[in-house]
């Protein structure tokens, strides 16, 4: 099918936001992003806090999830809602609405909390979509630097704007990271999507170095954050590490012709809607550079202490 219009598209659950025979617990959830936030917040513990920051955030560490016979590994390895949903029914078949205590709640990342709370707007019939990008407010060591990122975006139709949410910002974090902007309204300087970091560091007006994670940073990273971002827009939200194509090729063995073509995505990718909408769903769909491989299949990351 060739779709036209990219509000009814991002209305419409993906294969991974499909929340599936769990959907009943969506049912009765806010329709206000604030609430819906929360109840991201009351799904997930995020991976990182709790490796280095557990006890004193959650009152609980990776160590007590393996006591309690759990598989850290399995749960930061979802890909789709419904896989997550089924975790939590297993571990207590409560309300998503209910406070959940953290050792009822999933292991995940960025990438979960962003991709659950753009499957509750789809559900609800608005128009979402989970973004790829780099977040400049969660390095408080290095105000510069700009940290490996994912959120939600969703239309406002009463503002008539795409708007992007933070769904992991709980106030712990907000306070320890110093942040003060709304997390329902992120300012585009703050969060930046692949296709715009890409854009500035082919006008060379950003130090690439300075966008990443884990030492994971520079060209060839922002060139996976680009294609990862448009995959992403083409409702295939994979996890954080899943690449191909030309988001696994090395840059220094990149034709012009492919530099070219990246500098295209990048440019469709940073507010795609009319033309630029159905341009990047044309070369997803057509180039095997860009889209994911038939039967690909995600790869596993193992989670250390």
């Amino acid at each position: 099918m060739q779709e036209t219009d990219n509000l009814s598209y991002y209305a419409a659950q993906s294969w991974v936001t499909d929340p599936g025979e769990s959907v009943d617990l969506f049912e009765g959830l806010p329709r206000e992003i604030e609430p819906l936030r929360w109840v991201c917040q009351n799904i997930f513990v995020h991976k990182w806090v709790l490796k280095y920051n557990g006890k004193r955030a959650y009152g609980v560490d990776l160590s007590d999830f393996e006591a309690a016979g759990r598989t850290p590994a399995d749960e930061y390895n979802q890909v789709k809602v419904s896989d997550t949903l089924q975790s939590l029914r297993d571990m207590d078949d409560t309300p998503l609405t209910s406070p959940r205590p953290p050792l009822s709640r999933v292991i995940g990342n960025c990438r979960h909390y962003a991709v659950m709370l753009t499957s509750t707007l789809r559900h609800q019939g608005v128009s979402a979509r989970a973004r790829s990008g780099c977040a400049g407010y969660l390095e408080p060591r290095d105000p510069e630097f700009f940290v490996d990122h994912y959120v939600t975006e969703y239309w406002n139709e009463d503002d008539g704007r795409w708007i992007l949410v933070d769904a992991q910002l709980d106030e712990g974090q907000m306070e320890a990271f110093g942040i003060e902007f709304d997390p329902c309204d992120v300012p585009r300087d703050e969060f930046v999507v692949a296709g715009e970091i890409w854009r500035r560091y082919r006008a060379d007006e950003v130090d690439p170095d300075k966008y990443g994670i884990e030492g994971m940073v520079g060209p060839d990273y922002i060139k996976f954050k680009v294609v990862n971002d448009v995959a992403f827009l083409n409702k295939e939200e994979v996890l954080p590490w899943d690449g191909w194509g030309l988001g696994e090729k090395p840059l220094n063995q990149l034709d012009e012709h492919e530099l070219d073509l990246l500098d295209t995505l990048a440019s469709l990718s940073i507010m795609p809607s009319g033309e630029e909408f159905r341009e990047i769903r044309r070369i997803y769909q057509q180039d095997d550079r860009v889209r994911k491989p038939a039967g690909y299949e995600s790869v596993r990351w193992e989670m250390t202490r």
